[in-house]
């Protein structure tokens, strides 16, 4: 049995921080407080992170806790706790991926709504902070799924998908894993979230390479986007500025 513990800090509090790893079951059992101090839980993550390499080798490390922290992250936990699984997978994956079919699947699944909550709730959470402040908070939340990205292009195809047919959806429920409640998106909303993940993509260099040959699910995205505006009973005439906006950026981005 592995234990790794915090406790209270001059920064902050963590009042139950740990992380157990049964090498009978390979169940792993995660508790972290969420209301902690944001950067005593990346601190704390690094920490976990850094342990990991110490406990023996990279390859059995990552078998042994594979299976149970997918199982965690497809839970849909809260933001911080789904980012810090996602760092733990990434730190002892390797390129090309050790993850199995199953995991790549499960994975694909949920990264849409984990990537649409961080540009959703963080965009409303830093409101008044600079654009630069603003994308380094994103991408903290958006590289752990960029590195997956690297090491499997199954994952990236299986995550554009996902968000063409998000675009479309009337009634499809997204997990709000910031506040802990299924919440319903409206079209604008939609659309905005799934551009702004796009252009973080294109902030990163090798993800927005590997983008340039993936066009057919780039362009549905942009269909999808001309489908939802020329539906009148969508979006108001306000919103269907919003979204014509929306488009347009992404276009030029989709033509360079």
């Amino acid at each position: 049995m592995i234990s790794v513990k915090t406790s209270g800090t001059a920064q902050g509090v963590l009042p139950k921080c740990c992380i157990l790893l049964s090498s009978e079951s390979g169940s792993l059992d995660v508790e972290i407080c969420v209301k902690s101090n944001s950067e005593l839980f990346r601190s704390f993550t690094r920490a976990v992170c850094s342990c990991l390499h110490q406990i023996g080798d990279d390859h059995l490390v990552f078998k042994m806790l594979e299976g149970a922290v997918v199982d965690q992250i497809s839970n849909k936990p809260p933001l911080d706790n789904t980012c810090a699984l996602l760092r733990m997978i990434t730190t002892l994956d390797s390129n090309p991926t050790k993850l199995c079919e199953q995991s790549i699947l499960k994975l694909g699944s949920v990264l849409t709504g984990y990537m649409i909550d961080v540009v959703s709730s963080l965009g409303k959470k830093d409101c008044g902070l600079s654009n630069d402040i603003h994308t380094s908070r994103s991408r903290y939340y958006i590289l752990p799924c960029f590195r997956l990205f690297y090491r499997s292009e199954k994952i990236l195809n299986h995550v554009l998908n996902v968000m063409s047919s998000f675009i479309l959806g009337n009634d499809f429920p997204t997990f709000d894993g910031q506040n802990g409640h299924v919440v319903m998106i409206d079209h604008l909303n939609r659309i905005t979230a799934v551009v702004g993940i796009l252009l973080l993509m294109n902030e990163d260099a090798k993800v927005w390479q590997m983008l340039q040959c993936y066009k057919k699910e780039t362009d549905s995205i942009l269909q999808n986007i001309l489908t939802v505006m020329s539906d009148g009973d969508n979006l108001r005439i306000e919103e269907k500025h919003r979204v014509q906006c929306s488009y347009d950026r992404l276009k030029r981005l989709c033509t360079l």
